[in-house]
C-alpha cells in the first residue's frame, strides 16, 4: 500500500497566512480602533471634531491604503509565484522556466 501514490499527486503541507498579511490585518485593526475611539470621544463630549484630528485620521487610513497597495504590487513578483501559462501552453521567450 505504501508505493501506490501516483507521481505528482503528493500533498504539500498547508501553510498559514504570510507575515505580511498578518501585519496588514493588525494595522487595519489598530487603525479601526483609533478611528472608533476618536469619533466616540468627540461624540461623547458633544463637540465638533477639529480639522486637525480629521486630517490625522484620514492620513492614517491613507497610509494603510499605501501599505496594502505596496503589498499587492510587490507581492506578485517578489513572492516567487509562478507565472501563468498562455492558452497555447507555451511560456514567453523572456520568462524563466517554471
Amino acid at each position: 500500500m505504501r508505493g501506490r501514490r501516483e507521481a505528482g499527486t503528493e500533498r504539500r503541507p498547508r501553510r498559514g497566512p504570510s507575515f505580511a498579511n498578518v501585519i496588514i490585518v493588525v494595522c487595519v485593526a489598530v487603525s479601526l480602533f483609533v478611528t472608533a475611539a476618536a469619533v466616540w470621544e468627540y461624540h461623547r463630549l458633544d463637540t465638533v471634531m477639529p480639522a486637525g484630528a480629521l486630517t490625522a485620521l484620514l492620513g492614517l487610513w491613507g497610509g494603510e491604503l499605501l501599505i496594502i497597495a505596496a503589498r499587492q504590487v510587490l507581492g506578485s513578483d517578489a513572492a516567487g509565484r509562478p507565472r501563468r501559462e498562455d492558452a497555447g501552453g507555451e511560456q514567453p521567450a523572456d520568462s524563466p522556466p517554471v
